[in-house]
């Protein structure tokens, strides 16, 4: 427990003080900082949490530092939350995926620039937290501050579900239900987007599939190392992937809670392997990952003055 503050207070450090020389000034902010939040309209009622701490920065001359170092910082603790809800979280595994986390294109970008996304992505993963600790209540609360601040988040009401009721016919039901039905959410949700499956969201998917696989092998190998709550978490990640991977309009805004959750999913699984050669192997995939992303995404260095 030691160690884990000790890295994690190092890499709360390593943000802030990249934040600081890098100065975000995300494209977002440029919208943030002027537009009128008029709560009597739908569109900023429905998502009440994210656009008060979005306009709540814009007034200081640092505004979208300010914002940037919050949004981090939460994304940070929510993460540690999530890892070390497990006792056995050791420093091998938790350091490097934490870090990996916090300085991939999916963290960097959420702090600068999709803010309320970022914001919603935090709240969900201390829901998720919670849950793990069976703290129902508390679960409940920030999953509706998630929502509050990014009502994308809503669609991740399946993978808190899929943890809680693992197995239940409902759960299975339901995983199987949300392919079709998910042109009819789109329709609700008021996105166009023409159906069809691009390089990004078929990269992805297979992401997830490979990640879904390593942990259906864990299980394979030994039930103690992955619990049927987290694997069923896993499928509840990979259901929501299959079922918009040809919605890009909603999946460009998924893929951020997906990637990030299903990897700390698998990161818990890690913590239980014995073997340093898988423990590498894996951690290696995250960190190909993360390189890649950033190779095909560079558009996160655009949103820092200094890079």
């Amino acid at each position: 427990m030691r160690a884990s503050k000790y890295y994690i207070s190092l890499i709360y450090l390593s943000f802030f003080s990249f934040i600081v020389f890098a100065i975000p000034h995300g494209v977002d902010w440029q919208a943030y900082s002027s537009i009128y939040v008029n709560f009597e309209r739908f569109y900023f009622l429905r998502e009440p949490l994210g656009w008060l701490v979005s306009i709540a920065f814009r007034d200081f001359d640092n505004g979208n530092t300010a914002a940037a170092l919050l949004i981090g910082l939460m994304l940070i603790t929510s993460s540690a939350f999530i890892l070390h809800s497990d006792r056995r979280m050791s420093f091998v595994v938790g350091f490097p995926v934490l870090f990996l986390l916090v300085f991939s294109n999916f963290f960097l970008l959420l702090s600068v620039n999709g803010l309320r996304q970022g914001l919603a992505l935090s709240f969900l993963l201390f829901s998720l937290g919670f849950l793990m600790r069976d703290k129902v209540f508390f679960s409940i609360l920030f999953f509706i501050a998630a929502v509050a601040s990014h009502n994308s988040a809503l669609l991740f009401l399946v993978v808190l579900f899929s943890y809680r009721f693992p197995a239940k016919f409902f759960v299975n039901t339901g995983l199987l239900l949300l392919i079709p039905l998910a042109p009819f959410i789109n329709k609700i949700s008021g996105k166009s987007s023409q159906l069809s499956v691009n390089n990004n969201t078929l990269e992805f998917t297979v992401v997830i599939v490979f990640l879904l696989i390593i942990m259906i092998f864990f299980r394979f190998l030994n039930r103690n190392v992955v619990s049927l709550n987290n694997l069923y978490a896993m499928l509840g990640v990979f259901s929501i992937s299959i079922a918009f991977i040809q919605i890009n309009s909603v999946y460009e805004r998924i893929v951020y809670y997906t990637i990030p959750v299903a990897v700390l999913l698998v990161a818990i699984c890690l913590s239980h392997i014995k073997n340093e050669y898988v423990i590498f192997f894996v951690l290696f995939f995250f960190a190909l990952l993360n390189f890649f992303y950033s190779l095909t995404h560079p558009s996160v260095i655009g949103n820092f003055y200094n890079l």
